[in-house]
């Protein structure tokens, strides 16, 4: 029988699955936050480290939370042994910041193995619900006719979420106001308090805007989605932007071939998980697999594809 155990830190918590003698890591910085969830899932599936050949913890830092804590748990993965039992979740922003420094801690490319892909957020902007915005238009209606007034949360500066709502603002002729946060659930939460006026923001808003209690003004995906049927795309509203935030799974460079491939082949097995497959569509979350080549391939195009936004947005480190 399988339970879970949260013991509390000073900055991070370290969540502890129990699977009979083995135990499975995972150093969090933990909130409400939705990578948090899907990890209890993906755990869950995983089978235990015994019966796919480790005996000891395996370790996981996941870094999508905040921008800062995302560099130094990526810089402490890349330093670490290649022997399979630490791993890290890689947002996008991992191939964004190193652009964005002078003297980066690490080289996305060569400091780590890509084990595997699994999947991405869907974004959006969400305002509490007994605001006055009940669609899109509304709102930059208001944030035009209110030049810098407007304040919206994310999870960090430098974040994807960020950097999009900066060109919706170019695309729209808006000005507004930035305000980051150490994670999503902290930027919710501000939402929800009227601390700031709104927040973009990954699918964990999905339950609060089910209740009633945020509105869901637009998603930043290709097409529409299926739990928000009636809530339109950017591209719908005029702006000619699709912003997702796919992820997956790496270790130190140099890890042997043969672990990498029980590693993959475990996460697989867990993405291809009944329970993991209804949590990825409740919160509108597409399976996006890439094996561990076809990962690496893709994340060398991505950090190309970083460095020309970084220099096109004049965020090059010098």
């Amino acid at each position: 029988m399988r339970t879970a155990k949260f013991v509390s830190g000073s900055t991070l918590r370290h969540m502890l699955v129990m699977t009979g003698t083995s135990t499975i890591g995972l150093l969090a910085v933990f909130g409400a936050d939705l990578i948090n969830i899907f990890f209890l899932s993906l755990l869950d599936a995983v089978e235990p480290p015994s019966a796919v050949g480790y005996a000891s913890a395996i370790t996981f830092f996941t870094i999508s939370v905040c921008i800062g804590l995302s560099i130094a748990a990526s810089a402490l993965v890349a330093q670490a042994r290649p022997d399979g039992y630490t791993l890290t979740q890689m947002p996008i922003t991992v191939f964004r910041i190193p652009q964005m420094m002078s003297r980066p801690s690490f080289d996305p490319l060569r400091d780590f193995t890509y084990v595997i892909h699994v999947t991405g957020y869907l974004f959006g902007v969400v305002v509490r619900a007994d605001r006055g915005w009940n669609t899109w238009q509304d709102f930059i209606a208001y944030a035009k006719a209110n030049p810098g007034k407007v304040t919206y949360g994310t999870p960090g500066v430098g974040s994807s979420l960020h950097l999009t709502m900066e060109r919706i603002a170019q695309h729209a002729g808006v000005e507004w106001t930035h305000v980051p946060f150490r994670g999503g659930a902290e930027n919710i939460a501000a939402t929800l308090g009227g601390t700031i006026d709104a927040s973009a923001e990954g699918s964990s808003w999905t339950p609060l805007v089910q209740e009633g209690k945020l509105r869901l003004l637009v998603v930043w995906s290709a097409e529409r989605v299926k739990n928000f049927p009636e809530v339109p795309t950017l591209h719908e509203v005029g702006i000619d932007i699709v912003s997702e935030s796919p992820y997956g799974f790496a270790g130190p460079k140099g890890m042997d071939p043969g672990v990498v491939r029980v590693l993959h082949d475990a996460f697989k097995a867990a993405l291809d998980d009944p329970a993991v497959q209804a949590l990825l569509e409740r919160y509108d979350m597409p399976a996006l697999y890439l094996n561990s080549e076809d990962y690496t391939r893709w994340v060398l195009n991505q950090i190309e594809t970083e460095e020309r936004l970084a220099a096109r947005l004049g965020l090059r480190g010098e």
